[in-house]
């Protein structure tokens, strides 16, 4: 995958990973909102040309399994925890 004009692994790093899905994210959205078909090759077309990342359809594949089957949630979950538990988080767990 092409990310800013250099290549990358795209499950390498953290903020590559959670910044791509929250693109992937958002398309789908869109893709819903207009009517598109949320095909890979569509998603494909608007990460290149909205956002400039060039990703292969078996990338979008991947990267669409991870969403959709509740593993970037987890993901996610996981890397809160993880920094709460170091000091690093500064949310306020208490109202929730």
């Amino acid at each position: 995958m092409k990310y800013n004009g250099s290549e990358e692994t795209l499950f390498e790093k953290d903020s590559i990973l959670v910044d791509v899905c929250s693109k992937f994210i958002v398309l789908k959205k869109h893709f819903e909102k207009e009517m598109i078909p949320p095909l890979e090759i569509n998603y494909q077309k608007e990460l290149r040309e909205r956002y400039r990342i060039e990703i292969s359809i078996e990338e979008i594949i991947e990267l669409r399994d991870f969403i959709e089957n509740g593993e970037f949630s987890d993901w996610q979950s996981d890397r809160i925890d993880e920094d709460y538990s170091k000091g690093m988080s500064d949310i306020d767990m208490s109202n929730i």
